[in-house]
């Protein structure tokens, strides 16, 4: 049975507060349900990331990126969906060559379409269902 829209958690790892909430408002106004987080260590100190459906992530951040976030979950036996969004231009698609080979559904270049990373979570919400 597919969970239902209103149950599916996305946890928003991002240390920049402005964008972590838009991102979040994005994410509510979908009807998804959002947690955010400013580091990748709060994330994992954090109960209620433990539940979560769906992972976005920034990846360069003090302490763990985004990338070595998902890397120590995959280690752990964790499988999140993640989706990895960073202000960097990958010009010679090697960001995204790795995030992919890793695992991730995705990456986005900020500023992204909103249409963009709603479609990738519905992507990780299907793939659960």
């Amino acid at each position: 049975m597919a969970k239902a829209k209103g149950r599916f958690l996305v946890a928003v790892v991002d240390d920049d507060v402005a964008m972590r909430e838009a991102t979040e408002r994005l994410l509510d106004s979908a009807g998804f349900r959002t947690a955010g987080y400013a580091s990748a260590e709060a994330f994992l100190r954090s109960r209620r990331g433990r539940s979560a459906h769906c992972l976005v992530l920034d990846l360069h951040m003090p302490g763990l990126d985004g990338l070595q976030l998902y890397s120590t979950l995959r280690a752990r036996g964790v499988v999140i969906p993640a989706i990895l969004v960073t202000a960097d231009h990958d010009r010679h698609g090697r960001l995204r060559a790795d995030a992919l080979a890793a695992g991730m559904l995705g990456i986005l270049h900020k500023p992204f379409a909103g249409d963009a990373l709603i479609q990738l979570v519905q992507r990780a919400q299907q793939a659960q269902a």
